[in-house]
C-alpha cells in the first residue's frame, strides 16, 4: 500500500495547529493553519457511520477537552481571534455574551462605524459614552442627534400644553 500511514483524528487535528505564536497580534494563540470559513477553522471529522462532517475547530477542541456543548450555548473566543484553538482561550456562553466580546474588541460592525445614522461623525466632541442598562457595557450615542431629539420632544410638549390651554 502506497501513501500515508493512517493516523488518529486527534493527530490529524494537531498537525494543522501552529503553537509558535508567530502572529504578532495574537502571540499567545494556537492558530489553525488549514481550511477556514469566515475566519473560523474547519476540520473534517468522521462520524459513526463512516461519513465525515465539517466542524468548526474551536467547537471540536472544546468538546474534546470539556465534553458536549450545552444546548443554546456557544463557544466564545476570549482572545477574540477566530482561528484560535487554544482551550484556555475558549469559554461557553450565550449569543449575547459572545456579541459583547465582539463589541468590546471592535469586531462588531456597530463598533466599527465612524458616523451615526444621520451622518454625524463619531469623534471626541460629538460622542457621548454611557453604560448600557441592559448589558452594563459602554455604548456610544451621537451628541448632535441627542440634541435634536430633545429639541423635538420640547417642541411637542409645548404644542400639547398650548393646545390644552386653548381648549380650557
Amino acid at each position: 500500500m502506497v501513501g500515508r500511514k493512517p493516523i488518529s483524528e486527534e493527530e490529524r487535528f494537531w498537525e494543522k495547529v501552529d503553537k509558535s505564536g508567530l502572529n504578532p497580534d495574537y502571540p499567545d494563540c494556537w492558530e489553525w493553519t488549514s481550511n477556514k470559513a469566515k475566519g473560523y477553522g474547519m476540520f473534517s471529522r468522521k462520524r459513526e457511520h463512516g461519513k465525515s462532517k465539517n466542524v468548526q475547530t474551536h467547537r471540536y477542541i472544546w468538546e474534546k477537552v470539556n465534553g458536549q456543548i450545552p444546548d443554546g450555548l456557544h463557544v466564545c473566543h476570549i482572545c477574540n481571534n477566530p482561528p484560535c484553538v487554544r482551550p484556555d482561550h475558549l469559554e461557553v456562553g450565550t449569543r449575547s455574551h459572545n456579541m459583547r466580546y465582539a463589541v468590546l474588541y471592535g469586531n462588531n460592525k456597530q463598533s466599527r462605524k465612524t458616523h451615526c445614522v444621520q451622518g454625524h461623525p463619531f469623534d471626541e466632541t460629538n460622542t457621548k459614552w454611557r453604560l448600557s442598562r441592559r448589558t452594563g457595557l459602554p455604548s456610544r450615542q451621537c451628541r448632535a442627534c441627542i440634541k435634536g431629539w430633545r429639541k423635538k420632544y420640547r417642541d411637542q410638549r409645548r404644542n400639547i400644553t398650548t393646545k390644552t390651554e386653548a381648549t380650557e
